[in-house]
């Protein structure tokens, strides 16, 4: 049932039950109601799988209520109070540096060899910082530690299988 362009995404927590017919409080990021409200099926980690649960009704009052298909109790609703939510996102919704999907992450470009366009090939990256602004790669260049800003504007291409990076750097940020 699980495919491989799909994952999941944490889109909120259950709270206590409320009422009697199995109606759990909820807790849910915003961001993801959009999504949530056309779900029909959601996934909640159950002795350590995600098992499916379909939606029934979904309240956004205050308490915000959420009611599955097949918890008609109190009793199976406090089976699952207090876990969190899940929501299969097509893959698509979760690309990785340039939209690339086999590369999830910037993280996973530790150790990639990065090459100019014109310069040739500059180093291998050591270590992969977040900055507030963006990522920044540290490569071991020259003998000196420099950072390369990793986006869309210097990056022209990743190959994952060969490990490489291939930028367009602007003149000057090596000689910094």
């Amino acid at each position: 049932m699980h495919m491989a362009n799909t994952s999941l995404q944490e889109v909120g927590k259950l709270g206590k039950t409320f009422g009697f017919d199995g109606t759990l409080k909820v807790r849910l990021e915003s961001a993801f109601l959009p999504q949530l409200r056309a779900a029909e099926v959601v996934f909640i980690e159950t002795s350590g799988n995600n098992l499916p649960y379909f939606l029934e009704q979904l309240t956004e009052d205050s308490p915000a209520t959420i009611k599955f298909e097949d918890v008609n109790s109190k009793e199976e609703a406090q089976l699952i109070a207090g876990q969190k939510i899940y929501l299969e996102v097509a893959a698509e919704d979760v690309k990785g540096p340039l939209g690339m999907t086999e590369i999830s992450h910037w993280t996973d470009l530790i150790e990639f060899r990065l090459e100019d366009e014109k310069k040739g090939p500059i180093g291998i990256i050591q270590e992969i910082y977040e900055l507030p602004q963006q990522w920044m790669a540290s490569i071991d260049y020259q003998g000196e530690e420099i950072l390369i800003p990793l986006n869309e504007t210097f990056v022209k291409g990743i190959d994952p299988s060969d490990k490489v990076i291939l930028t367009e750097l602007p003149d000057g940020l090596l000689e910094l």
